[in-house]
């Protein structure tokens, strides 16, 4: 995460000047599950913009918000502030920065780039802030009507279930976002972060080497869906605090398997020794941290306790076991299990068992119920790659 040493948004913000730029606030207002916008009719479409304004000589930022909100939809608004603000510049977001403490509210997001209206071109920059109200919103005699839009209507770009506010409907049927409205989609998706580089740039890594150890399309599948799904438990593990990497888990789910496309024919053998076999090509990669985990994911790794302590390790063997489930149906694994699996050393009792005692152990630690960690298995295993 970048920190920034000044320690006023007018500093910070001064780089982003340029002779021509025009400054400008803008507003993300939720209404119940809706965002607020103000709309001005134009003869063939209704043109929808965020609350907000330009800033006036000798007016801050958060005073021209404030001003603005009362004079476009007579309300007060009360803005957040953001321990990360989104900066997406020319139109390009290119990263999150967490702004000094110092300065709040902190804006959830600033935008530069060009602003057509009508036929003149703006360069414009903005201070976006995430707000409450206060009061009753109303257009004012500058705004044809207030709308509300929900976030995944939005992104959707579906506009026929807008609500308006009060008794002012437009006649026109088509909606043209701009501003700091055109801008919404981009801070609601969190396009690019520092984090979702990292997941990126570990996703690549990860389908090269399956690509590089001779992988077919099957083991490809089945490691890209463990991935998804040891992803989406280390992000939750990683969220209630716990020193696990989400892309740690990404790769070790991508790279699990590689040992299996270069071990002998039989599924026997395999099963029996994929997994030391798949630490040594990480080892042999210079991945020296992910190969502990991939190590253990084996069903005699339940019986002879190496998952009782990392619970990263614990998550990539729940999230192969779970794509199992998922893809053949009800615990297959141990209700009706293959034939070369019950002819070797495995205790499926032991291990079923087990198994049930890492879930509930990885849900307490994720701060879920074991229905909530088996929904969020699911819904990963069903999402495609990439999740983030």
């Amino acid at each position: 995460m970048v920190q920034l040493p000044e320690y006023s948004l007018a500093d910070i913000l001064k780089p982003l000047h340029t002779e021509e730029r025009i400054w400008s606030t803008g507003s993300f207002i939720f209404c119940r599950d809706r965002m607020l916008f103000a709309g001005v009719e134009k003869p063939d479409y209704l043109r929808v913009l965020g609350i907000g304004g330009r800033k006036e000589p000798g007016e801050t930022l958060l005073g021209a918000l404030k001003r603005e909100g009362m004079e476009e939809a007579s309300i007060k608004l009360q803005p957040h502030d953001s321990a990360q603000t989104c900066f997406l510049l020319d139109d390009e977001l290119t990263q999150q920065v967490a702004l000094p403490p110092e300065i709040r509210p902190r804006p959830t997001m600033v935008w530069t780039g060009i602003l057509k209206l009508d036929s003149h071109r703006f360069d414009y920059g903005c201070a976006v802030w995430k707000c409450d109200f206060a009061g009753t919103p109303r257009p004012s005699a500058e705004i044809d009507c207030l709308l509300l839009i929900k976030p995944e209507d939005i992104l959707r770009k579906r506009y026929d279930r807008v609500e308006f506010v009060g008794d002012t409907r437009p006649s026109a049927e088509q909606f043209n976002l701009i501003g700091s409205a055109a801008r919404a989609p981009a801070w609601l998706k969190g396009r690019r972060t520092p984090q979702k580089d990292r997941l990126e740039s570990a996703l690549q890594q990860g389908r090269s080497l399956l690509e590089k150890y001779g992988a077919g399309k099957m083991l490809t599948d089945h490691s890209e869906k463990v991935a998804q799904v040891a992803l989406a438990i280390g992000s939750r593990l990683a969220a209630a605090g716990l020193a696990v990497d989400p892309k740690d888990l990404l790769l070790a789910g991508l790279c699990h398997d590689l040992g299996r496309a270069q071990l002998a024919a039989s599924r026997a053998d395999k099963a029996a020794g994929h997994d030391a076999r798949s630490a040594d090509i990480l080892l042999s990669e210079g991945m020296g941290q992910i190969a502990p985990l991939v190590a253990n994911h084996s069903l005699k790794n339940i019986a002879d306790g190496s998952l009782t302590g990392d619970p990263a390790a614990r998550a990539l063997f729940y999230a192969d076991k779970a794509v199992a489930w998922c893809e053949i149906g009800t615990e297959p694994r141990f209700d009706s299990p293959p034939v070369y699996i019950t002819d070797t050393e495995h205790d499926y009792r032991t291990a079923r068992s087990g198994l049930t005692e890492i879930e509930g152990s990885l849900a307490a630690e994720a701060d879920l119920t074991v229905k909530q960690l088996r929904l969020t298995s699911y819904l990963a295993w069903l999402s495609e790659m990439p999740l983030f």
